[in-house]
């Protein structure tokens, strides 16, 4: 059932702010700019009232190693930083968000090293603020969606990380990196929950266009897995251990 019909729906003739967002609309160039820069600028301006932010152009590694040996830190405070960062991520800066998800894995036991780390991805996000997310209309004035999946493979934990971005028109619309539920014992398994993920991601979004009146029939789906690809289009389900059948078909119905 159409949305639009189901609820009233006011007519605002432009919006230039929401939840924290700024957004400029170029209408020349049939653009859309999306950042959060006056949001970032204050956070940043609060945090320089305590620690001297330096700025850098490239975002630290990931290193937040559990049992490092630096000295332990003010819990509150690093989860602080972490909710802080985790809220930009999820709303405008996609290129945080694995650090975040990494960072949030030792908020119980932070240390010196895992404090420095955040506070370089605050000086990174003060070099780097006036970035924002730019949408553009395609030729033939329809959402184009496509989708991004990967999966990392052998980490210590047993349990890998799933990563995946869903774009529209080639800009990012949303994305996730989070630790898969299930262990999988190999690398098209890890890659097999990546794409589900990521393809039960599409589905919603597909059918969130629908409802607004902006029909789509397919979508591009990416994945760097050569086996996991063939055993998509192949109905090779025999491959795939009891566990992931549920996953596994479910992404042959998507393809």
């Amino acid at each position: 059932t159409n949305l639009r019909k189901q609820l009233d729906i006011p007519t605002v003739e432009i919006i230039t702010k929401y939840n924290g967002l700024e957004i400029k609309f170029d209408n020349i160039n049939g653009t859309m700019h999306i950042n959060q820069l006056a949001q970032l600028s204050q956070v940043l301006s609060e945090i320089e009232t305590r620690y001297n932010l330096v700025e850098c152009e490239n975002l630290p590694n990931a290193e937040f190693n559990i049992d490092d040996d630096s000295d332990p830190v003010n819990i509150k405070e690093y989860q602080s930083f972490v909710g802080t960062l985790l809220w930009f991520s999820r709303m405008s800066r996609p290129d945080i968000y694995f650090l975040v998800a990494k960072a949030a894995t030792v908020s119980q036991k932070p240390k010196q090293n895992h404090k420095n780390i955040l506070l370089a991805t605050f000086g990174y996000l003060k070099s780097t603020r006036t970035l924002d997310m730019k949408y553009t209309k395609s030729l033939d004035n329809k959402m184009h969606l496509t989708v991004y999946s990967d999966a990392s493979y052998g980490e210590e934990s047993g349990y890998n990380t799933t990563g995946w971005l869903t774009f529209i028109n080639g800009t990012a619309l949303n994305w996730k990196s989070k630790k898969q539920a299930t262990v999988a014992i190999s690398a098209t398994e890890s890659e097999t929950i990546a794409a589900y993920d990521a393809g039960l991601e599409a589905f919603f979004t597909l059918k969130l266009l629908d409802d607004f009146d902006n029909r789509q029939t397919r979508i591009s789906h990416f994945i760097d897995n050569q086996s996991a690809i063939h055993n998509f289009n192949q109905d090779n389900v025999g491959r795939v251990k009891k566990v992931m059948y549920t996953k596994y078909n479910k992404m042959r119905e998507f393809v």
